[in-house]
């Protein structure tokens, strides 16, 4: 485990190093080493990804699309952002420019992506869902076999097998089997199956699971962006962005719907915790669950009741879930309810923890260090903690 993080690490830092021009010679070059395939996307437009498909109306705006991990601009037509005066561009090269939307103006996205396929064996894969996961993501086999690329001394000519095996294809966000010909040899340091059956099976490559019956289908459906003044959704085709496994939904109905992943989430969690005996519970909401007439004006009025509402709704079910599950003797409970969260310290300034204090300002930002040193102190000492819901702020 220890060897193959470290080959991980290396394989992320020599790739970032790679060269444009690098980059650009190996964009027409062969696959040396006729890597499986475990998913091809449907050829896209330029770019890749939606915000690169024309847009919907004759006379359309241009704004960002995505920061991370490309940068792009995407047409939009609804005339509430188009005329919002900020952040709308009239075409996408001038979105696109250095120093318009991006201080590097956009990225490109890959047509096809690779990605490590074995560490032992040193062979790459395609798959186009992993597009969008921001790391060890390459654009052909070739940038992925180079050397100091995926791996420091490149690929290696893998063996394959004469009658293809099963092997994992994906743990998330389903459970599913692929058919192999690389992993088939005890040297691949992969657990390999005869059959799709059998590598499904209970038992088998997902122990008592078993392969799941859901599999992410495209299209699906996503939150448009930008989401004021106007909330809305949106029908994707991306492959990589309908198999991320967060904010996706298979019908424009189900992605309507309120806000119900803290409640029907929590329920579950404390049916599992029923079913498995443990009462310990420490669970972290937000201070925005509250409903306080000191808050600023523009975070009561604005932000909370046009962004907020449906997830602080959302918040207060599961709170009430797990006051209840406490006030009946099924657990032990700690609720913490920190301010912004940030990645870093806040100055010189030790957070602020306590019950029933307020943070009464637009400001107030907690390092996310500071709460996880609270949460591992409510874990550690039950008795101080128990049944309190507290407040963190810096």
């Amino acid at each position: 485990m220890i060897k193959q993080a470290t080959v991980l690490l290396l394989a992320l830092i020599f790739s970032s190093s790679l060269t444009s021009q690098a980059r650009a010679q190996l964009a027409g070059q062969a696959n040396p080493t006729e890597g499986e395939v475990a998913f091809a996307a449907p050829p896209a437009p330029e770019g890749g990804a939606d915000s690169a498909q024309p847009a919907a109306c004759d006379s359309p705006c241009y704004v960002v699309g995505d920061r991370w991990p490309y940068r792009n601009c995407k047409a939009e037509c609804d005339p509430a952002v188009c005329n919002r005066g900020y952040g709308v561009y009239q075409a996408r090269d001038v979105c696109c420019s250095p120093g318009v939307a991006f201080p590097d103006g956009c990225s490109s996205r890959p047509s096809q992506c690779w990605v490590v396929e074995s560490f032992a064996l040193r062979t790459c894969v395609r798959d186009d869902r992993k597009c969008l996961q921001g790391y060890g993501v390459f654009p052909n086999e070739a940038a992925c076999c180079m050397t100091g690329a995926a791996f420091p001394n490149g690929c290696a000519n893998a063996t394959k097998a004469e009658q293809p095996c099963w092997v994992v294809d994906t743990y998330w966000p389903s459970r599913t089997c692929r058919q192999s010909r690389t992993l088939c040899a005890k040297e691949s340091g992969v657990q390999s199956f005869p059959s799709n059956e059998a590598c499904c099976a209970p038992g088998g490559a997902f122990g008592a699971e078993g392969c799941s019956a859901f599999v992410p289908v495209v299209p699906c459906w996503l939150v448009a962006e930008p989401q004021y003044p106007n909330r809305r959704c949106r029908q994707s085709n991306d492959v990589a962005l309908c198999n991320r496994g967060w904010g996706v939904f298979q019908s424009q109905e189900a992605a309507r719907q309120k806000t119900v992943i803290y409640s029907q989430g929590g329920q579950a969690m404390l049916d599992a915790m029923a079913a498995a005996g443990v009462k310990r519970l420490v669970a972290v909401t937000s201070q925005g669950v509250l409903s306080d007439p000191a808050e600023p004006y523009v975070y009561r009025f604005i932000i909370k009741p046009l962004l907020m509402a449906d997830m602080y709704e959302d918040m207060r079910r599961l709170e009430q879930l797990i006051v209840e599950a406490g006030a009946a003797g099924a657990l032990s409970r700690t609720l913490l309810r920190p301010t912004k969260l940030e990645d870093a310290p806040i100055g010189n300034r030790k957070p602020q923890v306590g019950e029933g204090l307020l943070f009464r300002c637009s400001t107030c930002k907690v390092d996310r260090a500071d709460l996880a040193d609270l949460i591992v102190a409510a874990v550690q000492d039950e008795a101080q903690y128990k049944g309190k819901t507290l407040y963190i702020s810096t």
